[in-house]
């Protein structure tokens, strides 16, 4: 009796172990199943977690291009700018210049135009105090007379007088004085 009392006891240990196990086994079924939905829980947050550093990364990513671009812009405007201030001064001082190589040049015309007056004035002169063509043609029954002046006036110069009976030629050469060496063989 004993002994059936002690197996009767094994077996109400044994059924409630057994029990204890199917609970345990139950416990651990729900466990398993809640761990492994806290695992995709876990594993979905943490593709979450990727997925918003990865967009925080191309926000980032797009704001740092964007202030480099602003900042290209700016040192590009920058440089326009300091380009065109240089052209500008540039332009102001070729402006200047020209206006001064204008002063300059009419100036140089006025004193050239001047200048021919007076060299052409010294010509009529010179043509003046030189004998007439006609003159010499009553002298003699052929004359010619070849004057060619390298420039406007001449140091050459040719003289005739008829003196009683007697005719004289005279024929002067001065080169290489300009203006005043021509009226001074002249003279």
């Amino acid at each position: 009796l004993l002994v059936d009392s002690f197996g009767d006891d094994i077996n109400n240990l044994l059924t409630e172990l057994a029990q204890q196990n199917v609970g345990d086994a139950q416990l651990n079924i729900y466990s398993a199943g809640e761990i492994a939905l806290l695992t995709k829980e876990k594993e979905l947050q943490s593709v979450k977690i990727q997925q918003n550093k990865l967009r925080l990364q191309q926000e980032q990513t797009i704001q740092y291009s964007l202030i480099g671009g602003l900042v290209m812009l700016l040192v590009i405007a920058l440089a326009l700018y300091n380009q065109s201030k240089t052209r500008r001064k540039s332009n102001l001082a070729l402006s200047e210049k020209n206006e001064e190589i204008a002063q300059q040049r009419d100036y140089i015309s006025n004193f050239h135009k001047k200048l021919t007056h007076s060299i052409q004035y010294a010509k009529r002169i010179q043509e003046a105090i030189l004998p007439s063509l006609k003159r010499m043609e009553r002298a003699f029954q052929s004359v010619f007379v070849l004057y060619l002046p390298k420039d406007i006036v001449s140091g050459d110069f040719y003289w005739f007088t008829e003196l009683e009976d007697k005719k004289i030629i005279a024929l002067g050469d001065c080169t290489g004085h300009g203006v005043p060496g021509a009226f001074m063989t002249m003279l």
